[in-house]
């Protein structure tokens, strides 16, 4: 027969950082702008063939701590569990983060969702005192898209859905201007 007072038991538990080395990519300065953040993510976002969000965790100088591969998707999406995304900044004890993911295409156009993902992680990194500082989306060859440059409204208030609109019509119109016949060519990896 079980004791009273073992039915109401409530464990305490320790929550530990276990470290494990992988692939490092080094930074002796300042991550302070979208092209110096792309600087040092960039040889490991360009050379993907699938959609992968990066969360790089930084100290209270923006110093890069280390980075995290959050999620692993298909060749046109990923999920961002935000969960997944504060979780090493929690653990690596980060004063700020910055969100990254490639568009294996090469398009850096961002849509509806990635704008979506962008606002709810700025509340989220303010909810924990953890300020996102950037979410930059890296295509192919030099071409970025830095939500914290282009939208930087986004970052002080709601997000406004007529700018996301406006953005998504301009995609349209350059996507049926570039509906002609071309010839399918395989990309090289």
């Amino acid at each position: 027969m079980k004791k009273i007072q073992d039915e109401y038991k409530l464990p305490c538990v320790r929550v530990e950082l276990k470290v494990s080395e992988g692939d490092s990519l080094y930074s002796a300065r300042k991550i302070s702008s979208p092209k110096e953040a792309v600087d040092v993510m960039k040889e490991l976002l360009s050379r993907l063939d699938r959609e992968y969000v990066v969360v790089v965790n930084l100290d209270a100088t923006s110093r890069p701590i280390n980075y995290n591969i959050v999620s692993i998707g298909g060749i046109a999406s990923s999920l961002a569990p935000m969960n997944n995304i504060f979780k090493s900044a929690i653990l690596s004890n980060a004063s700020s983060i910055m969100l990254f993911h490639n568009h294996p295409s090469g398009d850096v156009t961002p849509s509806k969702e990635d704008f979506d993902v962008t606002e709810k992680i700025i509340r989220v990194g303010k909810l924990m005192d953890t300020p996102v500082l950037d979410h930059i989306i890296v295509g192919s060859g030099k071409q970025i898209y830095s939500f914290a440059t282009e939208n930087y409204g986004l970052f002080e208030k709601k997000v406004s859905y007529e700018a996301i609109d406006k953005i998504l019509k301009n995609k349209e119109t350059k996507d049926k201007v570039a509906e002609k016949p071309r010839r399918i060519t395989h990309a090289k990896h």
